[in-house]
């Protein structure tokens, strides 16, 4: 069922908005999201599908969020998780959090996503990068699931990479920060420059 909203009250999310499989949640008046800069401020956002479905919208629930800003923490648990007005802009930041369980993104070809916040995939996720990549200094990418840097993409390290499951690159990955591989890293790609830390 939609969450409840008074259409003349504004709700501030302090704490957690979560919207469970089978529910569909629509805040049209939310404080945490400045329409005019496609920025999400603060509060807990969890869309949990479950084996399910799940969507949540904020404002008119078509203008897209841009920056997921600091102290801001987005979770997105289950294929029919849907919160579709994430990154649909061709230039994104993440300053919070971003978690991926069970739930698959793409970052496409011609978008960028440049990350100082925490980028992070569990549960089997696959995280495709086929646009830019900019993991920048104080940023963190764990990849608990799978990455993939194919289709034109360029992958840019700045900051530290956790790959615990499997990075696969078959186009451009730079690292100027750390990488801490204790599992599975592919290179089919044409450019590798990385000086990475290897974790047994």
């Amino acid at each position: 069922m939609p969450v409840p909203c008074h259409p003349t009250y504004w709700i501030d999310n302090s704490g957690t908005v979560k919207v469970l499989a089978g529910a569909s949640g629509s805040i049209v008046h939310a404080a945490n999201f400045d329409a005019s800069t496609g920025t999400l401020l603060g509060g807990n956002w969890i869309v949990n599908a479950g084996s399910g479905n799940a969507s949540l919208a904020l404002g008119d629930g078509t203008t897209s969020i841009s920056t997921i800003g600091t102290n801001t923490h987005v979770t997105l648990i289950g294929a029919g998780a849907q919160f579709s007005q994430l990154g649909n802009t061709a230039n994104n930041s993440l300053e919070g959090t971003l978690t991926l369980d069970q739930h698959d993104l793409t970052i496409p070809n011609g978008a960028t996503l440049t990350n100082t916040g925490q980028l992070e995939n569990v549960n089997s996720s696959i995280l495709t990068n086929a646009g830019t990549l900019n993991n920048q200094y104080g940023g963190t990418i764990a990849v608990n699931g799978w990455l993939d840097n194919y289709g034109g993409a360029t992958l840019t390290n700045n900051g530290v990479l956790n790959n615990n499951v499997q990075l696969f690159n078959a186009d451009s990955l730079t690292n100027n920060g750390t990488i801490h591989s204790q599992n599975w890293l592919y290179n089919t790609g044409t450019d590798l420059r990385a000086m990475m830390r290897i974790l047994a």
